[in-house]
């Protein structure tokens, strides 16, 4: 009987106790003279779930073979149909979603393929009554530029391929192709400038998942007729399991799905495609490798007419997000196809506080250091402080003087507090059990944006009551006394922040002087301070208003909950978004609705506690997030 190195050139291992696993350890096994145990690191492929899409949208263009760290889904619907038909583009960098120039024109059920930078979208339908569209446009990378126009108006059509060297296949027209209930043959060319018609596909097909390059591609499942696509109209649905080849002149059958199928999303290449979903919110996932097709992990929730991508198929990192379920949904999720196990970032509920509270300031420079204090519970305000340590609250000495909306700073052992309702320019130190007064500021005010530790903190903006209103002001504390420092480029209200004097970022907030203080709301403006002056930042990718922020780091944080412009009196959101020092992107929503609390930690390990989810009821509640990681694991083996 060969031996397990003659069969994988790999030795079996003798240890006391198991090794500290890295990927070298791939195809090895061990055996663990202390446990009595073999074991063994593996691959194995899994879904897991991800950031969501900004907004939930289905039937739109998306990129079949971009790499696996970026994804585009341009277009589509709000409602599945032609008249919830969007422009919107959102891009994919592999842990969240971000915002995107738009569409120059609105259209569901477009389709298109390419690159990061070069990608071209073709066809589908938009306003008015639906009309079929030709239009064609390519994206750069950062921006949308319309094309010649495709030589029929079809949706539903797919491609692959880039902006300069693409190919077409099939797609809906009922005026081409009436004897075939309206799904065609025809096959297109793009060079970067012109069509060329090509051989016909084998059969009439729409709605097929597609992958690869103009020379070398695979379309397969879709919606359609048998045989040579001559056959009457069918009266009822015919998914199609079929699949083909395309060289760049001819067409080849391939093997067929395990599946038969319409509304797939495709991604990969000719010899390594995959196939996610498709109707009847399927959740099977087929993996092609050039010969046949073989069925994978399945999704955690069956979908159509999704957005997908990554190249190639069997690696890491392909995506598929939006899509119907039958509901339009904004859930995402990522393919895992190595040794290592990767928990996906997710908010998580932590022990409730003593008091539930709204408008409290707090502190804490990571998760598990935390303190609150003040806040409103009703009516008077409170002055109790609570401490947490990663898995619970407990009473800390109290402040001296009953407060909300005052701004919270430090640690749990050096903390800072300063402001609050109405106008105080009220200054106190924390070492972790007592409150002593410091320096005043310069400008009382409440409800700015706090950030930092107790000797190097800011003090952003704010709202004067019976004054000024909404201000720009900033000031900074040096760890003994406040100084004024160069205002922010717009006034800013109930905003988030993160950093210290040196980088920290303004998030969200308001930014008009008229009016009261809960008017207009949902910015999406930011602002960095660099040490010395304020810039305009990236527009977020998400409105903030009255929500929390970690505080810990400028590069490396997460913006979560509050209200929205969509957002009613009575109500916030639970949507999360991360900034990693370049760009905003979607982050996993948290359980339960907040507004008007607070938050601390970083990017990778934050928590936020209290609030409002109703006017009425004010939250005790705590949630801790923590960032996606990755373990190499090991499976243990039997005797078999």
């Amino acid at each position: 009987m060969a031996t397990y190195e003659e069969i994988y050139g790999k030795r079996v291992k003798e240890f006391d106790s198991d090794p500290t696993l890295e990927s070298s350890y791939e195809g090895q096994v061990w055996y663990d003279k202390a446990t009595g145990v073999v074991k063994s690191v593996v691959a194995f492929a899994s879904w897991t779930s991800a950031s969501p899409m900004i907004s939930a949208k289905t039937d739109g263009g998306s990129l079949p073979g971009s790499p696996s760290t970026y994804g585009l889904a341009g277009g589509g619907s709000t409602n599945g149909s032609w008249t919830g038909v969007v422009n919107n583009t959102f891009s994919w960098n592999g842990s969240g979603w971000a915002s995107e120039p738009n569409m120059n024109v609105a259209r569901n059920s477009v389709r298109g393929d390419g690159t990061s930078t070069s990608a071209l979208f073709v066809g589908g339908i938009r306003p008015p009554a639906a009309t079929y569209s030709n239009e064609v446009e390519s994206w750069n990378g950062s921006s949308w530029t319309a094309e010649t126009a495709y030589p029929q108006a079809i949706n539903q059509t797919s491609v692959a391929g880039t902006e300069t060297a693409a190919v077409s296949a099939g797609g809906y027209d009922y005026v081409a192709a009436p004897s075939t209930g309206g799904r065609t043959r025809e096959t297109f060319e793009y060079d970067g400038s012109s069509w060329t018609a090509q051989n016909n596909k084998p059969f009439g097909a729409s709605n097929m998942g597609s992958a690869g390059t103009q020379t070398a591609s695979i379309f397969f499942g879709g919606f359609g007729q048998p045989g040579d696509g001559t056959a009457p109209a069918s009266p009822s649905s015919n998914p199609l399991s079929s699949a083909e080849e395309y060289d760049g002149t001819n067409w080849t059958t391939a093997a067929s799905l395990n599946v038969a199928k319409y509304g797939i999303t495709g991604s990969g290449n000719q010899t390594d495609a995959g196939g996610v979903g498709g109707h009847p919110y399927l959740n099977t996932f087929e993996r092609y490798d050039g010969s046949s097709w073989t069925q994978s992990a399945t999704l955690a929730t069956g979908r159509t007419t999704s957005f997908s991508g990554g190249l190639p198929a069997s690696t890491d990192g392909s995506f598929v997000g939006g899509g119907k379920t039958p509901t339009v949904v904004s859930s995402t999720e990522t393919f895992v196809n190595s040794i290592n196990t990767i928990t996906a970032a997710a908010w998580a509920s932590g022990n409730n506080l003593g008091t539930g509270r709204y408008g409290a300031g707090a502190g804490g420079q990571t998760h598990s250091d935390n303190f609150i204090f003040g806040g409103l519970s009703g009516a008077p305000a409170m002055d109790d402080t609570e401490e947490y340590n990663g898995s619970s609250w407990t009473a800390g000495g109290d402040y001296p003087t009953p407060t909300y909306y005052a701004e919270g700073f430090g640690t749990q052992t050096a903390g800072l507090a300063a402001g609050g309702y109405p106008n105080l320019t009220t200054s106190c130190e924390y070492d972790g059990s007592s409150w002593t007064a410091g320096n005043s500021m310069n400008t009382g005010r409440y409800s700015g944006a706090g950030c930092g530790i107790q000797t190097s903190s800011l003090f952003i903006g704010g709202f004067i009551t019976s004054g000024a209103g909404r201000v720009a002001n900033v000031e900074s504390y040096d760890g003994t006394s406040w100084s004024e420092g160069p205002d922010l480029g717009s006034v800013s209200y109930q905003a988030s922040a993160s950093g210290n004097t040196t980088a920290a970022m303004r998030f969200g907030g308001t930014n008009s002087s008229g009016g009261g203080p809960f008017i207009p709301r949902g910015s999406k403006t930011s602002e960095e301070w660099d040490g010395s002056s304020w810039t305009a930042g990236p527009t977020m990718v998400l409105e903030s208003y009255a929500g929390g922020s970690s505080l810990a780091s400028a590069t490396d944080a997460i913006i979560f909950g509050g209200f929205t412009s969509a957002s009613p009196d009575a109500s916030g959101d639970t949507l999360t978004q991360g900034w990693n020092g370049t760009a905003f992107s979607t982050r996993p929503s948290q359980a339960t609705i907040h507004f008007k609390y607070k938050g601390s930690g970083s990017g990778t390990a934050a928590l936020s506690a209290g609030g409002r989810d109703t006017p009425s009821t004010f939250s005790n509640s705590t949630e801790e997030f923590t960032g996606e990681t990755t373990a190499v694991t090991a499976s243990t083996l039997t005797s078999s």
